[in-house]
């Protein structure tokens, strides 16, 4: 999360929808910086909060992804940790704090951007907000892997599904998206 005073905004960063990279475009126009402590209102992936005092008189927004191509993503960022094929990780996976469906983010939004379309989105915050800098383009923490729907059977793409549900029908995904 980061908050500007300046130009009355508040980004919220859901993990694995670009969250570090937008921090990074963003970091320039900010005056309070998330934290490393998970139960802070200020924790660099907190989700909204009122008790945040700029949570009223702020422009909220957060970015979401497609929650197949953001599972397929966190498991190849986090591959080395689980020592599992995809198949088993999607199969038995919990919704950490890392994996948890986007809504709990982009509930307490004004506006909610899309992963797909990130450089568009940062140039209609950038306008919404009032930056009139031309925002730059940071690729950090990115993972390489082929299409994520090369990972998923129908059987695969159907437990995302029900893990997810609020989040892709509420946002509209599909899995071919």
């Amino acid at each position: 999360m980061q908050i500007s005073n300046e130009y009355s905004f508040i980004h919220y960063a859901i993990p694995k929808t670009a969250s570090q990279s937008s921090w990074r475009t963003f970091s320039k126009y900010v005056d309070v910086f998330g934290i490393d402590d998970c139960n802070s209102l200020i924790y660099h992936h907190a989700i909204p909060s009122e008790d945040l005092p700029e949570y009223k008189t702020h422009f909220k927004f957060c970015f979401v992804r497609n929650p197949w191509d953001r599972l397929v993503s966190h498991y190849f960022y986090n591959r080395s940790t689980y020592g599992e094929s995809f198949e088993d990780f999607v199969i038995n996976f919990k919704a950490e704090y890392f994996l948890q469906p986007q809504y709990k983010w982009y509930s307490g939004v004004d506006y909610i951007a899309r992963y797909e379309k990130y450089n568009e989105e940062l140039q209609n915050i950038f306008s919404i907000v009032g930056i009139s800098d031309k925002p730059v383009i940071w690729n950090i923490n990115s993972t390489v892997h082929d299409d994520y729907k090369k990972y998923y059977t129908d059987k695969l793409a159907l437990v995302v599904y029900e893990k997810y549900k609020k989040d892709i029908n509420e946002l509209g995904y599909e899995f071919d998206d």
